[in-house]
């Protein structure tokens, strides 16, 4: 279990919603790799979280490993966000909801993504998470991971 106070992320950036634990990054640009095939920078900025916002991920249990993989929900850290704030994150999930429903929650359906009206930062942000899968930049399916977490919300 991760330790209370001192492995806990400061910051959190307002583009693609990574982690850190640097103090020093606070106010600065992010500049991950986003996207398919990881080709472009993210210009988001890395803004303060207070200790409180954080909990223990119940993905890994603290750990920061799932079956010796980083562990994609807490990013490795041991620590989730009690919330989903960043507009990003909100975008991909309402991306995925409205692919939920036109495949009627089944996985592996291609639609397009034209029909989905989704920014594309919120498309890459569900590639990355495994949400969905895009191909030739118009067409997109919800995988096995996606439709679990759109029918996990509404349980």
């Amino acid at each position: 279990m991760p330790d209370p106070i001192s492995t806990r992320p400061v910051a959190v950036c307002t583009g693609c919603g990574a982690f850190t634990r640097s103090r020093s990054a606070i106010g600065q640009t992010c500049g991950a790799r986003v996207g398919a095939p990881r080709t472009r920078r993210c210009d988001g900025v890395f803004l303060v979280v207070v200790p409180e916002e954080w909990q223990q991920c119940r993905q890994c249990s603290g750990t920061g490993k799932n079956e010796r993989k980083k562990c994609m929900r807490c990013q490795g850290t041991g620590w989730d966000r009690l919330a989903a704030t960043t507009n990003v994150d909100l975008e991909a999930r309402e991306l995925i909801k409205s692919l939920y429903k036109a495949t009627d929650g089944k996985p592996l359906l291609w639609r397009t993504i034209i029909g989905l009206s989704a920014k594309r930062v919120a498309v890459d942000h569900a590639v990355e998470r495994g949400w969905i899968v895009v191909e030739s930049s118009r067409s997109v399916c919800l995988t096995v991971k996606g439709a679990r977490l759109v029918r996990d919300a509404k349980a």
